[in-house]
């Protein structure tokens, strides 16, 4: 008993952060349903939201046409969000592909992690302003990806790129637990 109580005592933040980010997860997948199909249709408990993720979806598309026209300019964009590449090949940004459900994620991570809520007030805005800075470079890796090698884009989106989301979350946290959780600005330590 000693020892479970000691694993508990010593990874008591990361323990906590895992069941943070299952529990919103899982909120998450219980509250929120749509499809990924072009009409897009996205339910938030009983109300339609699908109007509004409409337009975070053609956001997050024209952001990424911008970066990845910076690299490849014979992609095109087309309906807002469906990408056309030379090779006969498309993609969509769809409402899943936003980095809403992450940020949501990180907001309870967040929320539930130890720490000064005057530093909480500054550290959250920025870990989302990373997490959606993420998701733009997830989402043009994807795009140019589709453009030159698609047969690697179902294991970059569904896997590596999905989970290289989460391990830079999670140092984000672990950003904020390192270095930001106790740290008092404008006051000298002593």
């Amino acid at each position: 008993m000693d020892k479970i109580k000691d694993f508990i005592s010593t990874y008591k933040g990361v323990l906590l952060f895992f069941a943070a980010m299952f529990g919103a997860n899982l909120v998450w997948k219980l509250v929120v349903s749509g499809n990924d199909e072009l009409n897009q249709i996205v339910i938030f408990g009983k109300y339609d939201i699908s109007e509004y993720i409409a337009k975070v979806s053609a956001h997050v598309a024209k952001v990424t046409y911008r970066l990845v026209h910076l690299i490849d300019d014979s992609i095109y964009l087309t309906d807002g969000t469906v990408f056309h590449c030379p090779n006969g090949k498309s993609g969509c940004i769809a409402w899943s592909c936003t980095g809403i459900k992450q940020m949501f994620i990180f907001l309870v991570i967040m929320l539930c992690a130890q720490g000064k809520w005057r530093n909480k007030l500054w550290f959250i805005p920025l870990g989302l302003a990373l997490c959606y800075a993420i998701n733009i470079l997830r989402t043009t890796s994807l795009i140019l990806i589709i453009k030159s090698h698609y047969n690697l884009f179902p294991l970059m989106h569904l896997y590596i790129l999905k989970y290289l989301f989460y391990i830079l979350m999670f140092l984000i946290w672990v950003a904020w637990e390192e270095k930001f959780k106790n740290i008092n600005f404008g006051k000298k330590n002593e």
